[in-house]
């Protein structure tokens, strides 16, 4: 088991993986996605929410940092991953 990713720690993670900027473009990419109906990783290079290049970018963006925070000690699926970012604990979705 791996350790507790809270959202504090989450966002720390995806700022060194990918810098301030693109953390904050990857996160924008998967609520675009999210918005679009994906919810899984092997769906994010489906449709037509973004450009084909673009699409299959944030797909193995997502499989890249997932890899980083395995090797950090965080255990988490790409689903989880993308679940995470698009619906981070406690926040309330309405």
């Amino acid at each position: 088991m791996g350790k507790d990713l809270s959202n504090a720690a989450l966002l720390a993670e995806m700022g060194r993986f990918f810098g301030p900027a693109r953390a904050a473009k990857f996160m924008g990419w998967l609520m675009l996605a999210a918005l679009n109906g994906i919810e899984h990783r092997d769906q994010l290079p489906t449709g037509n929410w973004a450009s084909q290049a673009t699409r299959y970018r944030v797909a193995m963006d997502v499989r890249d940092f997932r890899v980083f925070l395995a090797a950090a000690g965080y255990d988490l699926t790409d689903d989880e991953l993308i679940e995470r970012v698009i619906r981070p604990r406690g926040v309330a979705v309405a």
